[in-house]
């Protein structure tokens, strides 16, 4: 029997048989025969070969051509298909109000990646006006249906009140949904939410259950999370060889925190074998990336040699890098540097400047050092009422020198004598 003797409902089964055999270039005839004859679901299937290049030559037009024409037969998937090229201007110029258009029939009928494309549109604001509601109202509904990245967003926008009233017990619910059906950030997002307790009571055994199935699928925040809980002993054994492995794997994936953590093991053998050459590496690589811990620690390393050769002027960068950026030990160092002229013309005024920045944070070597300059008047004028009150907060925030100096006054203090 020839093929323009079948009608389109005997083609298209015909179509299809051949494509189970993996006889695609029959298959290809067979849909071709029945597209042309106007059957939806074969113009639909044809645009499928002409897109994947499926024993036929890949055309992108052609491909337009019979999605648009299966979608104007309502076919839903080749109404998704035709968004999807307007959305993204392939074999046709992009438009994205077209897009919308058929992402908006294709949802309006169920489909669950068109809903989810369409909060997409709605949330840029692209070809349409950004509503945030109306992105809310698209992801709820393809999250209802089960689509795990829609879960996932609901959880985002209950967490940040984006588009709904914030409520953190939805968010880590939603968090959860997209987790259980493995979606590594979903997984992440209810690991965090057992930390920090977002929605949920507190529960560090959780925590790291859920890092530990994220950091798995290899991702790097979740790694470096599980190691930081290894590190602590939270919800886990102490474990630092974990806690080395873990951050070392972040590390590798450019998590700036996990970078900076790992070179503190290595450097200091905690976990790992002893390599302070290494951990220079990564204390740098992290410092680059504008981590303040890293950036101090660098400089700590340029000033006594580990791991690297001796550099005051290396280490005088690293450290006004990281005072600078707020780093209340960085500031209390460079204050000494200033103050004892340690490869750096003496500032008494320089040295008051970041002993009091450092001391605002609390450092109670600091404000030890503020009240030595305001009793003997360096960098600021003598007033020993200022000194005698940094004295006594230095004392009580735990330094030893201060309460020293304190105690041998029994209480009555000779604020002149400091």
């Amino acid at each position: 029997m020839k093929l323009d003797e079948l009608d389109t409902e005997e083609l298209f089964e015909l179509a299809l048989t051949f494509y189970e055999r993996d006889e695609i270039k029959k298959a290809a005839v067979c849909f071709s025969f029945a597209a042309k004859k106007g059957d939806g679901k074969s113009q639909y299937n044809l645009g499928l070969l002409y897109s994947q290049g499926l024993a036929v030559q890949e055309n992108s037009k052609k491909a337009l051509y019979w999605f648009s024409q299966a979608a104007k037969q309502n076919i839903i998937p080749a109404q998704y298909n035709l968004a999807v090229r307007y959305d993204k201007g392939k074999g046709t110029e992009k438009d994205v109000s077209k897009a919308i258009f058929w992402y908006t029939k294709a949802a309006d009928q169920g489909d669950v990646k068109s809903m989810y494309n369409l909060g997409w549109c709605y949330s840029l604001g692209e070809g349409i006006k950004k509503n945030e509601e109306k992105a809310f109202f698209w992801f709820q509904r393809a999250a209802e249906k089960g689509d795990c990245k829609a879960q996932y967003l609901l959880g985002y926008r209950y967490e940040n009140g984006k588009g709904v009233a914030q409520d953190n017990k939805l968010a880590a619910y939603w968090y959860l949904c997209a987790a259980e059906r493995g979606m590594r950030e979903a997984e992440l997002a209810v690991g965090l939410c057992y930390a920090y307790e977002i929605g949920v009571d507190k529960d560090y055994q959780r925590a790291a259950k859920w890092y530990q199935k994220a950091a798995e699928q290899g991702l790097g925040e979740a790694q470096y999370n599980l190691g930081a809980l290894y590190t602590f002993g939270l919800g886990v054994e102490k474990n630092s060889e974990k806690a080395a492995y873990w951050n070392k794997l972040a590390a590798d994936q450019g998590i700036v925190k996990a970078q900076s953590l790992y070179a503190l093991s290595i450097g200091n053998g905690i976990g790992v074998e002893k390599d302070e050459g290494e951990a220079v590496r990564w204390y740098r690589k992290a410092a680059e990336s504008g981590d303040n811990d890293a950036a101090f620690n660098l400089a700590i390393c340029y000033s006594l040699g580990k791991g690297v050769e001796k550099n005051d002027i290396d280490a005088l960068y690293w450290l006004r890098l990281s005072a600078e950026n707020g780093d209340d030990r960085a500031q209390y160092n460079l204050g000494v540097r200033y103050d004892n002229g340690q490869s750096i013309e003496v500032d008494y005024k320089k040295a008051v400047y970041w002993y009091q920045k450092s001391a605002d944070q609390g450092n109670n070597k600091a404000q030890y050092n503020l009240a030595i300059c305001y009793a003997n008047g360096n960098g600021v004028p003598k007033d020993f009422k200022k000194a005698a009150a940094l004295m006594c907060k230095a004392a009580e925030n735990g330094n030893e020198r201060a309460q020293f100096r304190l105690g041998l006054k029994s209480n009555e203090i000779d604020i002149e004598t400091f």
